[in-house]
């Protein structure tokens, strides 16, 4: 009797030590938890806010994982988080076959840059290969900036050059 007595006390004792570690990782869980939503929040927030273009990761069947930013609705697409969906093909913001095609490049290791319109604006398009810990590249980080007032104004500057050339030949003759 005095040995089952003390085999129920150290049984106690196992599951209270059990219960304690338990709550310690539940704990840690929700630390944790915690953590990652607030990163989930910060990245959601800065992705949605990218100024004058759209950010997003494409994988290697070059559909997009995640896109975010504030010309999305310019290019008329829609907000996709890091879900883990994927948009399909015909979905993509407007990007020609030979853009896709550099953009490639980044797969192999290297950046990619290119120009492109869209709906009358001028677009940057700048790959970045996203590496993995064994050097393998699975995705790339795709960022689209419109550079179309830039555009303009260097149109505008080589109109006015063109205009000076033309004033100092005349001049000469």
């Amino acid at each position: 009797m005095k040995d089952h007595s003390l085999q129920i006390a150290n049984d106690q004792t196992q599951i209270e030590g059990l219960m304690k570690e338990l709550q310690f990782q539940t704990q840690r869980c929700r630390e944790i938890e915690r953590k990652l939503n607030k990163i989930q929040r910060l990245h959601d927030t800065m992705a949605h806010n990218f100024p004058d273009g759209v950010i997003g990761v494409l994988n290697q069947e070059m559909r997009y994982v995640l896109i975010d930013g504030k010309e999305l609705a310019d290019m008329d697409l829609t907000t996709m988080s890091m879900t883990g969906e994927k948009r399909p093909a015909d979905q993509h913001p407007r990007l020609p076959d030979e853009t896709l095609n550099k953009l490639k490049k980044a797969f192999e290791g290297e950046s990619a840059s290119c120009e492109v319109n869209i709906h009358d604006k001028v677009y940057k398009v700048t790959a970045v290969p996203l590496t993995e810990k064994d050097q393998s590249v699975n995705e790339i980080l795709c960022v689209i900036q419109n550079v179309t007032k830039e555009k303009r104004m260097e149109e505008g500057l080589v109109k006015a050059l063109e205009k000076e050339r033309e004033l100092g030949e005349l001049k000469s003759r």
